[in-house]
């Protein structure tokens, strides 16, 4: 059965909302669909219920609607939570969020003749229909075809890394990627990984009673925040005089370099926070010009300053980190297993040392990859693009400088947003990235450029 669509959107979560937030706002009488097999708002960065598990970035920067910005923070007022812009919150607020805007949208819509559907499942292949107002066929997994005008792709990120911790060898470390449930009390817990999702696999593990070793190749946890901002602001606070009366490690062992640290931010002496807002607009509108091997490049050659700064931990999870190294339930280690071995009670880890190890529980925390582009392949009168594809010998579609998919020669009316646009963008597990370019999407499919409105902050 065929659907005829405006827009068909694909992905759910915070990426889909934001695309959706842009596309409704500037045509409110269209019919919009969001393609996702599971319930929209509740994607893989943001739908934990657990309420330890924070944003690694504050309120502020965490509209889904770039002409206000304080729509996330008025959200959470209204709702009695009583978060600043500088407050990193609960990530399943975000979640909420994200699904309260998608009925609010629906609602509004349908007041203005417009409407907006769920499409339960997976598309897996688009196809160009022959002449039409609607030229792009979405195919769904379970059979439903899409007619639409204009499609966004706002899939959001990947399966996990499956090459665990980067170097790690033998048959059996293809583990599954969790082996366990964190909160689970099971005695000693070995995190592969020392980023930010290895961080919340640690603060969950240590609350539930875990003596927890964390590992990666560098070794390094991410630098320490009380804020982000999206503006450019001097440093607040900042007393040059006062900063020499904390003392600076130079000695590169975890627990001292993030003692200092947390000193630092709790005195808010770590101005270069106040620079990681503009750095991550400012590179990435940049960045538009490069190839996507530029892009990868630029994440490979600065990726110490990409992991430590752009995706600092808040001084919330830093504090429980240092709390638990000091109670000696906490140890951070450079270096990966040379093997895994697994049984149905314990794991037992080698080390390029020599010592062996046995641990109750593995969790590989060492993050997730970002979705692909669908592949090139003939189709009928056309060349379709296929999602999940196994083939070899077909080309991927690429991103023009304005996010549109182009296969081959043919310019799709297809663009990509968010986790989705990162063959062209050098940063982007950041939300208001997806924001900026859900707006810049919308404009470019309605073919306006629309004046951006300043907004005041209202008082609540």
């Amino acid at each position: 059965m065929e659907i005829t669509f405006d827009l068909v959107i694909i992905g759910g979560g915070a990426s889909g909302i934001a695309a959706l937030t842009a596309y409704s706002a500037r045509n409110p009488s269209s019919r919009i669909a969001l393609v996702d097999p599971e319930e929209i708002g509740f994607g893989r960065a943001f739908g934990f219920a657990d309420p330890m598990l924070l944003t690694n970035t504050p309120v502020g920067v965490m509209s889904l609607d770039v002409d206000d910005p304080y729509d996330f923070e008025r959200y959470l007022h209204r709702r009695g939570w009583n978060f600043g812009p500088d407050s990193f919150v609960p990530r399943y607020l975000v979640a909420q969020y994200c699904r309260e805007r998608y009925l609010r949208t629906g609602t509004m819509m349908r007041q203005t003749g417009g409407e907006v559907r769920h499409v339960k499942g997976r598309c897996r292949r688009m196809a160009l229909a022959n002449g039409g107002s609607t030229p792009v066929e979405v195919h769904t997994d379970e059979g439903r075809v899409l007619r639409a005008r204009s499609v966004v792709l706002a899939m959001g990120l990947s399966r996990r890394h499956t090459d665990v911790a980067g170097s790690c060898r033998g048959e059996e470390t293809a583990v599954e990627p969790v082996r366990t449930n964190p909160g689970t009390s099971t005695g000693r817990v070995l995190v592969l990984g020392t980023k930010l999702s290895a961080i919340d696999a640690a603060v969950t593990a240590l609350a539930a009673g875990n003596d927890v070793v964390m590992c990666s190749p560098s070794g390094l946890l991410p630098a320490v925040r009380t804020r982000l901002s999206c503006a450019p602001t001097p440093p607040r606070g900042h007393n040059v005089v006062a900063a020499p009366a904390i003392p600076a490690h130079t000695d590169a062992a975890p627990e001292p370099k993030l003692a200092e640290e947390v000193a630092l931010a709790e005195a808010d002496q770590a101005p270069w926070q106040d620079l990681v807002g503009p750095f991550i607009d400012e590179l990435n509108a940049s960045a538009r010009g490069w190839s996507s091997a530029d892009v990868k490049s630029f994440r490979a050659d600065h990726a110490r300053l990409l992991a430590r700064y752009v995706s600092a931990m808040p001084l919330h999870n830093a504090r429980i980190l240092l709390a638990a190294m000091r109670e000696g339930r906490l140890e951070v280690r450079r270096g990966v297993p040379d093997r895994l071995t697994h049984s149905d009670s314990h794991s037992d880890v080698s080390w390029d040392s020599g010592l062996t190890e046995t641990y109750d529980a593995v969790l590989n925390a060492t993050g997730f990859l970002p979705p692909t582009l669908p592949t090139v392949q003939p189709g009928i009168g056309h060349d379709d693009l296929v999602f999940d594809t196994e083939e070899d010998g077909n080309a991927a579609a690429r991103l023009d400088i304005d996010l549109r998919v182009w296969a081959g020669d043919v310019a799709w009316p297809v663009w990509a947003i968010g986790s989705a646009a990162h063959t062209r963008t050098p940063i982007v597990n950041y939300l208001r990235t997806a924001t900026l370019q859900a707006a810049e999407v919308a404009d470019s499919i309605l073919d306006r450029t629309t004046e951006r409105e300043t907004y005041v902050r209202a008082a609540d």
